[in-house]
């Protein structure tokens, strides 16, 4: 999938956090729908920090953002963000929420939407002050000139678990990352392929 081309053409912001969220964290639609503030686990403390660049660790593969210098004044030391997706919880698997300190471009739409959420509305996905109950990615797709655009209700997902396995990581922590079991991973993605969970992550910066 063209990733950064469907970033582009994701014109609302909610759109583009879901979508970064997806990539992220392989999780299906439902589960970053019903995310809640509270879910979010920010790295030094239960607000984002204002330095931005203390949660990026350099890497060549950073993308710049909104002006922000990821190179300066780094803290590698410092937590990944973690996001609760309710694992251990209720039937279904779940992923890890772990999210790369590489992955600026999340955080920074994290932040943002953060800033400007209003009172009444504790949803990390929402719209006009409201939750927003279903994201229809159609328009962004044709838009990005996306073939299949119509088989989306899980491609996010799949784009993730494609991604980690031409990076060359076991499937087990694929697996780990997304929710799911090796034997499905390698079942689905295992003609794709060419140690650490986080560095795993750290494929799903954009």
């Amino acid at each position: 999938m063209k990733v950064q081309e469907l970033l582009r053409q994701c014109v609302e912001p909610h759109t583009e956090l879901f979508v970064l969220l997806a990539l992220a964290t392989g999780a299906r639609m439902s589960a970053i729908l019903e995310l809640t503030w509270d879910q979010i686990h920010w790295p030094g403390g239960r607000e984002p920090m204002d330095d931005t660049r203390a949660l990026v660790a350099a890497n060549d593969r950073v993308h710049p953002f909104h002006g922000v210098d990821f190179d300066d004044e780094l803290r590698p030391d410092l937590e990944p963000l973690r996001i609760d997706l309710g694992r251990g919880r209720r039937n279904k698997r779940r992923g890890t929420g772990i999210i790369s300190r590489q992955n600026g471009r999340l955080y920074l739409a994290l932040k943002t939407a953060w800033e400007l959420r209003e009172l009444g509305c504790d949803r990390v996905i929402s719209y006009r002050g409201k939750a927003v109950k279903k994201i229809n990615l159609e328009p962004a797709y044709k838009r990005a000139q996306l073939m299949h655009y119509k088989r989306r209700n899980h491609i996010l997902k799949h784009t993730t678990c494609s991604l980690l396995v031409q990076a060359g990581k076991r499937f087990e922590e694929v697996a780990e990352l997304v929710g799911t079991r090796a034997d499905t991973i390698r079942k689905h993605y295992g003609h794709l392929s060419p140690d650490h969970i986080e560095t795993a992550a750290a494929v799903l910066s954009f």
